[in-house]
């Protein structure tokens, strides 16, 4: 899978996309349950680890949504292969599942052991027995990033899998998109275009290797660039989403931050196009 792909599918707000994720994160963790890695064997196999697992990974892709939206974006742009991405975005996940383990772990701990919810002080004793040092919340949080790591990648996978391929006959054929504004473009710039931005009659087109002047209107080169993942963000912008390091609000207004430091603005009347896509 592609960061796009990624994106749009964990950082998703399509009602019926959140429902698929939650239904595969709540099958990884009934697995689980029947693994019982972590020493959680200890619990009965039935209702109660069942509930433990389940309700970690539902918790999880609960959170998993925003986290993605915010993460991703910047993530890409340092970690372009796919499983590095993956493992960014899981270490950063696993912070918030890792305090509702800890929650879990103490309700689950003192209503095994006494039969009551815990008190304060059993919770700090609790925690001091556990993870009484760096080394061991670190152990602690690593075995977390690492289970999360698995549920994202496995679940990756099987969209990756699973989503519909073209059939024989309909293969795509002919150039790759964008090749009609690209071959546009001066050799020396290269065709790794970052973004475009329109300049009376021209529009200038950035990419990793510079910037140079293309006579038509931003209207004509968009119409030749579908296909090629953009989108047009203001009436004289349009950027290549993969080029995308962040969206940032600067006062009233939003700033995508692009590779190679530059900044295009968002206006209102294409923030939903960004909304779409995850970035908002």
């Amino acid at each position: 899978m592609t960061p796009g792909d990624l994106l749009s599918f964990w950082g998703t707000k399509d009602p019926k996309t959140e429902i698929k994720k939650t239904l595969l994160m709540a099958g990884f963790g009934l697995m689980l349950s029947f693994i019982a890695p972590y020493g959680t064997n200890d619990m009965p196999l039935g209702f109660w680890r069942i509930i433990y697992w389940v309700s970690l990974l539902m918790f999880g892709s609960l959170v998993s949504g925003p986290i993605a939206r915010w993460s991703m974006p910047w993530l890409s742009g340092k970690l372009a292969a796919a499983p590095l991405l993956l493992l960014g975005y899981s270490a950063i996940l696993s912070v918030p599942v890792f305090l509702a383990v800890i929650f879990t772990d103490i309700n689950f701990h003192s209503l095994g052991n006494t039969g009551k919810w815990p008190t304060l002080a059993y919770a700090e004793a609790f925690l001091a027995a556990t993870a009484g040092s760096v080394y061991e919340v670190m152990v602690w949080y690593a075995k977390v990033v690492i289970i999360t790591y698995l549920a994202i990648g496995c679940i990756s996978m099987l969209i990756n899998i699973t989503k519909p391929k073209p059939e024989p006959g309909q293969e795509p054929v002919g150039p790759p998109p964008g090749y009609l504004f690209l071959r546009r473009l001066p050799t020396s710039i290269g065709q790794d275009l970052l973004c475009l931005q329109m300049e009376d009659h021209y529009v200038r087109a950035y990419t990793a290797n510079g910037d140079a002047l293309v006579r038509m209107r931003l209207k004509d080169a968009v119409a030749e660039l579908d296909g090629f993942g953009g989108a047009q963000v203001h009436r004289s912008w349009w950027v290549a989403l993969r080029a995308i390091e962040s969206v940032k609000r600067d006062g009233r207004r939003h700033l995508i931050h692009l590779k190679g430091g530059i900044k295009v603005p968002v206006s209102k009347t294409f923030s939903t196009t960004l909304k779409e896509h995850g970035y908002l």
